[in-house]
């Protein structure tokens, strides 16, 4: 066959097969490679890589070994010296993870939005993020769909009797969104002003600008007669229960009075609300 300049040749058929041979210098010496053996095993640097397509969709194929089903993508540091994270499909799921103690930050527009954590925790990173129902339709009147906050902790319920002397003194609460349920169990068997209005302090956190009087229950001691019923009510903007004696015949209620602790050994009330 006579020399030809490169031009000169006719062009191959593509895409290429891969069993096409190319003469390369290694050593010193002219060998063949084929062109599936042309870079094989050896990695190609890049400092960026544009992949271009026409009118049809675009797609990437990342074929991993046939021994175990399974392709791997890892992201390392310039130097190759750290591994910060990977990719990995296999037969059974999808692993987008970390390595090492570090968070797999998700964001959006450039910036991080959520991080899981090495505890296995999804965290958001700004405070009044959360998960966003915006997807459903919601009823008339709707101001959030966004869920954006939990917390569960404990309280401790305290009485506005002077000088009392506490047997149990504990409270519960769990918050969900802006409902916030409470629990607390609160015995004294002693206080110096008999006759004051009944209040309990210390509630997790300050109610609305509202009148509320939550629902729930509420047991103990504290019907002193058959025909005292007794309601709760929390003071707007604060963090304190009210305790109202239903007992008028006008259909009001006042507040209930404290009984003097020689009519009781230990007074006692359960609150769930």
């Amino acid at each position: 066959m006579a020399d030809l300049k490169i031009s000169q040749l006719t062009g191959a058929t593509t895409p290429l097969a891969g069993t096409e041979i190319l003469p390369i210098v290694q050593s010193g010496s002219t060998v063949k490679v084929s062109v599936n053996n042309l870079t094989a095993g050896k990695e190609v640097p890049a400092s960026k890589v544009t992949i271009a397509t026409g009118s049809d969709a675009l797609s990437i194929y990342i074929k991993g070994r046939s021994s175990d089903n399974q392709s791997n993508i890892f992201f390392v540091n310039a130097a190759d010296s750290a591994q910060y994270g990977y990719i990995n499909a296999n037969a059974s799921e999808m692993v987008v993870s970390s390595i090492g103690a570090r968070p797999l930050s998700l964001g959006a527009s450039g910036a991080t939005a959520f991080q899981i954590s090495t505890a296995g925790n999804l965290v958001p990173v700004t405070a009044g993020k959360g998960i966003d129902f915006s997807a459903n339709t919601p009823a008339a009147g709707m101001t959030s769909q966004l869920l954006n906050w939990y917390e569960e902790g404990t309280w401790t319920p305290a009485t506005t009797a002077a000088g009392a002397t506490y047997v149990v003194q504990t409270g519960q609460y769990v918050k969900v969104g802006k409902v916030i349920t409470c629990t607390a169990n609160i015995q004294w068997s002693a206080h110096t002003n008999a006759g004051a209005n009944l209040q309990i302090s210390g509630l997790p956190y300050a109610s609305s600008s509202s009148a509320t009087y939550p629902s729930g229950t509420i047991s103990g001691n504290l019907i002193i007669a058959t025909d005292h019923s007794i309601q709760t009510y929390i003071i707007p903007s604060t963090s304190t229960i009210t305790f109202l004696d239903c007992t008028d015949t006008t259909g009001g209620s006042t507040s209930y009075a404290i009984p003097a602790s020689a009519n009781i050994s230990i007074n006692y009330t359960y609150i769930t609300g």
